[in-house]
């Protein structure tokens, strides 16, 4: 996945983007430095329900000052078992707001820009 990102910035990014742009590959609980901005894409739902404080934790230790955390909650439903494992935004919400996070907005996806399993 990494190596598919870096191809399509160098065709797609200008020269200021790509050096605003690092695409890091590893152990996201092992991982130091801050960002100004995270997009988490469907990555907590892929992780054990006993690893969403330790997420919500090192998302804060990662995010700057100031910065920005963008997450797709996704699946959001009833189901048993994963991955991907079921969430909410209440749920996220909940692991968030206690370390500071503030929700600046929420929303439903739909029709094409709906995520969809597979």
């Amino acid at each position: 996945a990494a190596a598919a990102a870096e191809s399509f910035l160098k065709e797609k990014a200008t020269p200021d983007e790509l050096a605003k742009i690092d695409v890091v590959c590893g152990d996201f609980f092992r991982f130091e430095g801050q960002f100004d901005f995270i997009w988490d894409c469907t990555f907590l739902c892929a992780l054990d329900p006993s690893q969403r404080e330790p997420w919500a934790k090192q998302m804060r230790t990662l995010l700057a000052p100031g910065g920005t955390l963008l997450s797709c909650v996704f699946p959001i439903c009833d189901k048993q078992g994963g991955p991907p494992f079921a969430l909410s935004v209440p749920l996220v919400k909940g692991l968030l707001e206690p370390l500071g996070f503030v929700a600046m907005s929420t929303r439903e996806c739909v029709g094409a820009e709906k995520h969809m399993p597979g």
